[in-house]
């Protein structure tokens, strides 16, 4: 079934979708007063450029067993969190966050969380024109593993040769590895560029050249910081 909810202001209670299998699109709403949405067993859901600033520190979107997901460009209030879960045998994967802002001066921690009891996969990515930085959670089947990841110090920064962020929290998986993209570096050599964290040559402990073209850059890091060549 195809359902659009757009353009609405939702005062209190939750949008409900259970057992869709979509492509659903919700677009563009204003979720206030401990509003959100609540989608369980549902599929190919697409949740853009919404507002959430509800009153409590409550989840403003729960996927319950949702696969194959898009959350965008949505503005997340006072630390409000994005939860993936899983119910019933159901898995929640394949969902994709992008360039989603989650408010760093609320009196909340502003999380992203993933718990799941069956191997799942979902990313995170923040993208510009200047590059990207991508998360790959891929959580095993190990009963109640979790991944979270605060926003409480900055939401990532991509800019001109700089990949940065500095989380308050980085549990799980997503204390591991991030993959960053810096495009039109414009460097004529051969090999990789030399790659820098907080200023210092950034050890092969900590980062891990991938693949150089003279102008796009793509390395991996297990810890946070700022990157640059």
């Amino acid at each position: 079934m195809n359902n659009s909810i757009e353009n609405n202001n939702f005062t209190g209670g939750a949008i409900q979708l259970f057992v869709n299998q979509g492509p659903n699109w919700i677009h563009n709403n204003m979720f206030t007063n401990q509003s959100g949405l609540n989608l369980s067993q549902t599929s190919f859901v697409n949740i853009t450029y919404n507002n959430f600033t509800p009153s409590s520190a409550s989840p403003s979107v729960i996927l319950d067993g949702a696969s194959n997901g898009t959350i965008a460009n949505n503005f997340f209030y006072e630390g409000r969190i994005v939860l993936l879960t899983t119910t019933g045998g159901t898995i929640s994967a394949n969902n994709t966050l992008i360039n989603n802002t989650m408010n760093t001066s609320g009196p909340a921690n502003a999380k992203i969380l993933f718990s799941n009891t069956a191997s799942a996969q979902n990313n995170i990515s923040y993208q510009n024109s200047e590059g990207r930085i991508d998360w790959e959670i891929e959580l095993a089947s190990t009963v109640n593993e979790k991944a979270a990841l605060g926003f409480d110090n900055e939401n990532p920064v991509i800019e001109n040769n700089l990949g940065s962020f500095t989380p308050s929290q980085a549990t799980g998986l997503l204390n591991r590895t991030a993959v960053i993209t810096l495009n039109s570096l414009g460097y004529d050599f051969i090999g990789f560029p030399a790659l820098y964290r907080n200023g210092e040559i950034c050890s092969g402990a900590i980062c891990t050249p991938s693949s150089f073209d003279g102008s796009t850059f793509i390395f991996s890091v297990n810890q946070f910081s700022n990157f640059t060549t």
